[in-house]
């Protein structure tokens, strides 16, 4: 597996995978309404220091797109969120798992942060078994899920998706802590 920064031609790519029906259902925030949304929400995480956007593609298959992973680094506390997709036609391969570990392996290599931290909607069994295969611990479970905490630790809105009442959502939270 093969890691590398995203850049803007990869917009198209990552819209189509944030809009997979799949990833919807298991993402807090709904997908963006319009392509050129998802364009302006690129261009701001590209040029933002506080965050890292990487794709993964096959080293076997150099034309094989893993999936990608995001680090939201949080200046205040030293500490970073993760957020993963693996591509839609990848899923169910081991792909998430490998992409989770290397990732973030890498990702404390290069930062020096110490805890990176994910949220995983409760029903989502095969990314716990990702995060936890990767290793992560969880610890926590938020039941029902306090949106306004997530709101406060990520520092902007987030709306329900599909109109669901707060006290559906629920969430594990896994942490990485390294050595």
């Amino acid at each position: 597996m093969k890691l590398r920064p995203a850049t803007s031609d990869d917009a198209y790519r990552l819209f189509r995978w944030r809009c997979d029906p799949a990833t919807v259902a298991q993402s807090v925030r709904p997908p963006p309404a319009t392509y050129e949304a998802h364009q302006i929400w690129l261009a701001r995480t590209l040029h933002d220091p506080t965050k890292t956007l990487w794709l993964a593609l096959s080293t076997d298959q150099p034309a094989l797109w893993l999936g990608m992973l995001r680090f939201d680094r949080r200046a205040e506390n030293g500490m970073a969120e993760v957020s993963i997709q693996v591509a839609p036609d990848q899923r169910g391969k081991g792909y998430g798992q490998r992409l989770i570990r290397r990732g973030t392996l890498d990702y404390v290599a290069r930062t020096g942060v110490r805890t990176v931290w994910a949220w995983v909607k409760l029903e989502n069994r095969a990314s716990q078994h990702a995060f936890l295969a990767a290793g992560y611990e969880l610890v926590d479970i938020d039941d029902p899920f306090d949106l306004e905490d997530i709101v406060r630790q990520r520092g902007q809105g987030i709306r329900l998706q599909h109109g669901a009442p707060e006290s559906t959502i629920r969430f594990c939270k896994f942490e990485y802590a390294s050595t």
